[in-house]
């Protein structure tokens, strides 16, 4: 076992996003493909036009089999109003019990495993012209 992690310093963002043409309430959208790396996932913002509260799942999933992250409510408009922020989801204290891990630097963050995806699930459906957009920032290590 290697005593230090070795970070390939190649960071990433990933934008994903779903409309009123894309949702139900049963489907898991793939929001950050699988990798060949494991990943730190440093942040993971969801905006919305919703003009409605609604839960959306975060799951892995490892090509087998599905484990669910936490299910969250997000705020009505997030990110899309001068008034409410974009929802973060890493910092929602539903999410304390699987973003307890910290960095050299002290930040926070969500170990993605080799061959994982992130996948949500929209617990609604958008009405015509409504959209969810999920924003992700990490590094492949």
């Amino acid at each position: 076992m290697a005593s230090a992690l070795n970070f390939t310093n190649a960071p990433f963002m990933t934008l994903s996003g779903m409309t009123s043409g894309n949702t139900t309430t049963t489907t898991n959208y793939t929001i950050l493909p699988s990798s060949t790396s494991h990943r730190r996932l440093y942040a993971l913002g969801v905006s919305t036009s919703d003009n409605a509260v609604n839960n959306v799942q975060f799951s892995l999933y490892d090509g087998i089999t599905t484990m669910v992250v936490a299910k969250l409510p997000i705020s009505i408009s997030a990110g899309t109003s001068t008034t409410t922020a974009i929802y973060d989801v890493l910092g929602s204290s539903l999410m304390y019990g699987v973003v307890r891990e910290r960095d050299n630097t002290g930040a926070s963050f969500l170990h993605i495993p080799s061959g994982c995806t992130v996948v949500a699930q929209y617990q609604s459906v958008l009405s015509a012209g409504e959209f969810i957009n999920f924003t992700m920032v990490g590094q492949l290590y």
